[in-house]
C-alpha cells in the first residue's frame, strides 16, 4: 500500500505501506476512534473522556485526553494534509475521508446500491475486504464497543447478506453453501442468514435440508426469543413445502421474494398535466429494465409547487416495474402545527407492510433500519418518501439493496446520499396548473 490509511473497521489505528504506525496505546485508540468517526466536525472534550472510561472517569481523565491528543499529533506528523486541531470545546480531525476504512466501505456500498447486479456484487466484495475484523476492537473499555460497534457490524452484515443474494441470483449457490453453515452459526437468530440458507440448499436440491434449517432457526426463536420467525421465513418454508420436484422461479435465478407485496401509493391525480420532461426524467431512472437504475431520486421545491402529485403520478406510472411493491409514508416534514414521522415510526410502518407482527418490530431505530434493509434485500421494491424534513429523517428509511429505488420529495434539497438524482421543480405557468390540491 502505497497510502497512509486509518482503519476502524477491526483493530484501529493508522497505517502506512500496511505497517502499524500507531497509537500505541488503547486509550489513544479511542480518542482517535471517536476523532475518525467525526472526521471534520468538533468532538468535545466530554465525549473524548466518555469514549475512553465510559460513565465512570477518574478526576485526572481530561487531562489525560489532553496528552492522548499530544501524542497522536506526533503519530500523525508524517500524514500529508492532515491535522488535529483544538477547537473549543475539544478538537478536530480534518483529513481526507477516503483515507479512512469506515467512509471507503460506505461510499463502495453507496455505489452498489445505484449498480446493476453484476456490479454490485464485485463492489460489495470489494466493500468487505476493507474489514479486518470486529469494529472498534482494541480500544479502551466498552463504552465504544456498546454504543457504536455494533452498528458497524450491521453495516457489514447488511452488505455481506445483500452480497450473498446477488451471487444466489447468479447461481452461485454450490459455492455458498461453504460459507452460509459459519455465518448462521455465528449469528442463530438472524433471519435473513437463514432465508439465504435455505434458498441455497433448495437451489442445490436439498429440499428436506431447506426444511430442516428453518425448524431449527424457528426453536432458536421461540426459545430463546419467544417470538415466531417473520412472514419472510414463513412464506419461504411454505413455499418449499409446496414446491414440485421442479425448481420454482423464485428459487432459481432472479427470486421474488415469498412476503406480502405492499401497493401503498395514494391515488394519482386523475387531471395530471404538465411537467413531462421531469416526468419523462424520473420514469427514466426508475428503471425500465427490471432494477433501479439510480438507488435514490429526490424532487426539491417550495411548499405547494406540486412535489407531491408529482411523486405520486411517476410512483405510478413506473410501478409495474417494482413487482415487490411499493412503500409510502408522508413523513409530515413541512406540516404546520404537525410533528414530523420520527423515522421509528417510519420503520415500524414498513415492517408491518413487509408481514413483520407488531410484537417483532424493533424498537430500536438502528436494529429497525437493519431489520428492514435484510427484508427488502433482493427485491424489487419502491419506496416513496414524501415531504422529507431532512437527510437525518431520511437515511434509516433508505434500503440497502441495488433492486430497490427511493424517491424523496422534500422542501430542502438533500445532498448527502450519494449517486441521488436531484430534480427541483420551478413555478408551472398559470396556463398549466391543474386544479387539483399540491402538496
Amino acid at each position: 500500500m502505497d497510502t497512509t490509511e486509518f482503519r476502524l473497521l477491526g483493530p484501529v489505528g493508522v497505517w502506512a505501506r500496511d505497517k502499524l504506525i500507531g497509537p500505541s496505546t488503547a486509550q489513544q485508540r479511542s480518542v482517535l476512534a471517536m476523532l475518525l468517526l467525526n472526521v471534520g466536525r468538533v468532538v468535545s472534550l466530554d465525549r473524548l473522556v466518555e469514549a475512553v472510561w465510559g460513565q465512570e472517569p477518574p478526576v485526572s481523565a481530561r487531562n489525560a485526553v489532553h496528552g492522548y491528543v499530544s501524542r497522536l499529533r506526533r503519530v500523525l506528523v508524517a500524514v500529508p494534509d492532515t491535522e488535529l486541531a483544538t477547537s473549543p470545546p475539544g478538537y478536530r480531525l480534518d483529513l481526507d475521508p477516503m483515507l479512512v476504512d469506515l467512509y471507503r466501505f460506505r461510499t463502495l456500498v453507496d455505489r452498489a446500491r445505484s449498480s446493476a447486479p453484476e456490479e454490485a456484487g464485485g463492489l460489495l466484495r470489494q466493500a468487505l475486504r476493507l474489514w479486518h475484523g470486529p469494529p472498534l476492537a482494541n480500544v479502551a473499555g466498552e463504552w465504544l464497543h456498546d454504543a457504536l460497534g455494533a452498528a458497524l457490524w450491521e453495516e457489514r452484515l447488511a452488505a455481506l447478506e445483500e452480497r450473498i443474494a446477488i451471487d444466489l441470483r447468479s447461481g452461485r449457490h454450490r459455492e455458498l453453501l461453504a460459507e452460509l453453515p459459519m455465518l448462521l452459526s455465528e449469528h442463530p437468530l438472524r433471519e435473513r442468514l437463514a432465508y439465504l440458507m435455505m434458498t441455497a440448499l433448495y437451489q442445490n436440491g436439498r429440499r428436506a435440508a431447506a426444511l430442516e434449517v428453518f425448524r431449527d432457526a424457528r426453536a432458536r426463536l421461540v426459545e430463546e426469543l419467544g417470538i415466531e420467525p417473520g412472514a419472510e421465513l414463513q412464506n419461504l418454508h411454505r413455499r418449499i413445502l409446496e414446491a414440485d420436484s421442479a425448481a420454482p422461479s423464485w428459487a432459481c435465478g432472479n427470486p421474488e421474494h415469498a412476503g406480502l407485496v405492499p401497493a401503498e401509493l395514494p391515488a394519482d391525480v386523475a387531471t395530471f398535466i404538465g411537467r413531462p420532461a421531469e416526468v419523462a426524467r424520473l420514469s427514466g431512472l426508475l428503471g425500465g429494465d427490471g432494477r433501479s437504475r439510480t438507488g435514490i431520486c429526490q424532487i426539491s421545491g417550495i411548499g405547494g409547487i406540486g412535489k407531491s402529485a408529482l411523486a405520486i403520478h411517476v410512483a405510478h406510472f413506473v410501478a409495474d416495474r417494482f413487482p415487490d411493491g411499493q412503500l409510502y409514508v408522508n413523513l409530515q416534514g413541512a406540516t404546520p402545527e404537525v410533528d414530523p414521522v420520527t423515522p421509528l415510526a417510519a420503520l415500524g410502518r414498513f415492517l408491518r407492510s413487509l408481514g413483520v407482527a407488531d410484537s417483532a418490530v424493533p424498537v430500536e431505530v438502528e436494529e429497525a433500519a437493519g431489520r428492514f434493509r435484510s427484508l427488502t434485500g433482493g427485491r424489487r421494491l419502491l419506496v416513496v418518501l414524501d415531504n422529507a424534513r431532512d437527510a437525518a429523517q431520511v437515511r434509516p428509511l433508505l434500503p440497502g439493496s441495488p433492486t430497490c429505488a427511493v424517491l424523496v420529495t422534500s422542501r430542502r434539497m438533500l445532498t448527502s446520499f450519494g449517486g441521488a438524482v436531484q430534480v427541483p421543480l420551478d413555478v408551472l405557468p398559470v396556463s398549466l396548473r391543474y386544479h387539483e390540491p399540491c402538496r
